[in-house]
């Protein structure tokens, strides 16, 4: 098992992110008594990133089948971000003043997380099968 730093730090960049991602939506939420809550469940499946990096962060080789899931994700993180980026800048709640700063942040760490996964080339080469060898083969008197 070989442990690979960066995706350690990923994950936690990825924890960072939910956080802000709860905290920016809860003034847009204000005027729902459990709207905090239903936030953080329909933001919880990001946690998915954390753990994905974490595990790839203690096996890069052994979990690479889960970095093509990763990169898609954060694709699709990355669009919706771009998404809420225009009506972001046509309202003047309190809440936005927070989301300008934040949403922008998030969409370019989603980019930079997307270009990492796609780019990045494994640090380890995949593990080299021995040459199959004959049997010997031992002579019975």
């Amino acid at each position: 098992m070989r442990r690979t730093p960066l995706f350690f730090a990923f994950a936690g960049v990825e924890l960072v992110r939910y956080l802000l991602l709860a905290l920016t939506a809860q003034p847009f939420a204000a005027a729902l008594p459990l709207a905090h809550q239903m936030l953080r469940l329909v933001a919880a499946p990001n946690l998915l990133f954390a753990v994905g990096f974490l595990f790839m962060g203690l096996d890069a080789r052994r979990y690479a089948d889960y970095r093509p899931l990763l990169a898609v994700g954060k694709a699709v993180a990355l669009f919706s971000s771009l998404l809420a980026l225009p009506r972001l800048f046509g309202g003047d709640s309190p809440g936005y003043g927070l989301a300008r700063f934040v949403i922008p942040g998030i969409a370019l760490w989603d980019a930079i997380a997307t270009a990492v996964l796609l780019l990045r080339r494994s640090a380890t080469p995949p593990a080299v099968e021995p040459a199959q060898t004959e049997p010997e083969r031992i002579e019975v008197d």
